[in-house]
C-alpha cells in the first residue's frame, strides 16, 4: 500500500502464541518477540492485532512515528473478523507516516460548470494535506487547483469541487485527477471518469 511493506499478525487468543501464551494481551512486547524470531528471514515492518491493541515492530529502530500514527486507531472486537478489519485501519493509518498520503478518486460527475469528484484520503491528516485536482479532456488539461484538505481518522471521505465546463461531446472523455501534496512532494495520482449528470 503506498510503497509501504508490512507483514501483519492477527492474534485472536492466548492459543494462537504458541510458546509464549503468558504474551496474549501485549501486543508491543509480542511484535518485538515476534520481530526478532523473524529477523533471519524478515527485517521489516510488522503489525501485530489482538483485542487489547495494536504492536509495532521494525528491527530495532525507532519507531515512534508507527506508535503514534497506531495510537489514533481502535481495535473493534475479538473475534478474527473485526480484528482482521482493526488491522486494515491500523495499516491505512500506518501508511500516513511514509511521505504523503494516498487519495483515491472514487467518482466524479460534472453538472454544467462544477465537476463534483468524491475520494478518500488514506492517512491521518489533522494538520491538512494540500490536495490539487486537475481535471482533463481528450487528455488535455482543462482545470486545475488545489487546497487544502484534513482528515478525521485513517480513512477520510470527502469531495473536491472545482468550477468547470465540460464540453458535451461524446469524444472528449474527462477525467478528474487527485495528487496529494506534503512537504513538497507528491503523492501517487488517482484518476476517474467523469460523468455528465
Amino acid at each position: 500500500m503506498n510503497g509501504y511493506r508490512l507483514k501483519v499478525a492477527v492474534i485472536e487468543s492466548a492459543y494462537d502464541l504458541g510458546s509464549v501464551p503468558s504474551l496474549f494481551g501485549h501486543p508491543a512486547d509480542y511484535a518485538k518477540f515476534l520481530g526478532i524470531e523473524l529477523s533471519l528471514v524478515y527485517k521489516g515492518n510488522l503489525l501485530v492485532v489482538m483485542p487489547a491493541g495494536f504492536g509495532f515492530y521494525h528491527d530495532g529502530r525507532d519507531d515512534r512515528r508507527e506508535q503514534t500514527a497506531l495510537l489514533r486507531v481502535r481495535v473493534n472486537g475479538a473475534s478474527s473478523r473485526t480484528l482482521v478489519g482493526s488491522a486494515i485501519d491500523g495499516m491505512q493509518s500506518l501508511v500516513g507516516t511514509v511521505g504523503p498520503p494516498t487519495a483515491i478518486a472514487t467518482s466524479a460527475t460534472a453538472s454544467t460548470s462544477i465537476v463534483r469528484t468524491q475520494y478518500a484520503l488514506l492517512g491521518h491528516t489533522p494538520s491538512g494535506v494540500r490536495l490539487r485536482n486537475d481535471v482533463f479532456v481528450g487528455g488535455r488539461l482543462l482545470r486545475s487547483r488545489s487546497q487544502i484538505v484534513r482528515g478525521d481518522g485513517p480513512v477520510a471521505p470527502g469531495t473536491f469541487i472545482l468550477s468547470a465546463t465540460i464540453p458535451t461531446a461524446r469524444s472528449a472523455s474527462p477525467m478528474s485527477c487527485l495528487t496529494p501534496l506534503v512537504d513538497g512532494r507528491a503523492g501517487a495520482r488517482s484518476c476517474v471518469s467523469v460523468h455528465r449528470r
